[in-house]
């Protein structure tokens, strides 16, 4: 399989969001596992909705962010959403998913060096990208380690009162 990495189109956004939230859905499956049903629904009572507005800003403010998506056949089957701090120097990684019939086959490595490459070009000193712990994100780690990025161990507790 062949894909091209290229900027977002508009046009596009409802099948990003689409293929966004069947990516994450793992994530938020885990999460239901890991804080049990009454925490959960407190932090996360329609991340479907929020996740999806998240992605639609990502794809239609290209003043804050670049979004790129990987192209399958004309079909966007990947996307990361990176913006820049010219105070600090830092570029950071928004967003990146990949569609799971998509997996595993370099998409998510593709977008982070194509990400990376704009940082340095627009002369950043550092990037980040923050992700998750738990098991659901073992294939982000995975794939931020593979572009080179160095983990900070970090737990963060919550309790529903």
């Amino acid at each position: 399989m062949s894909y091209t990495i290229r900027l977002v189109r508009p046009d596009e956004t409802d099948k990003v969001v689409a293929f966004g939230l069947r990516a994450w859905k793992q994530v938020f499956d885990g999460w239901r596992e890991i804080f049990g049903d009454a925490l959960y629904e407190t932090l996360y009572p329609d991340w479907k909705k929020v996740q999806g507005e998240v992605i639609i800003k990502a794809c239609q403010e290209p003043e804050t962010f670049n979004t790129w998506v990987a192209d399958v056949d004309g079909e966007p089957v990947g996307f990361i959403a990176a913006k820049l701090d010219e105070e600090k120097k830092e570029g950071e990684v928004y967003l990146l998913a990949v569609d799971p019939d998509h997996r595993n086959q370099g998409i998510g490595l593709a977008l982070n060096k194509t990400a990376l490459a704009w940082f340095r070009e627009s002369g950043m000193i550092t990037a980040q990208v923050g992700t998750g712990g738990d098991p659901a994100h073992a294939a982000a780690r995975t794939c931020y380690e593979n572009a080179g990025y160095v983990g900070l161990p970090l737990v963060r507790y919550y309790q529903k009162l």
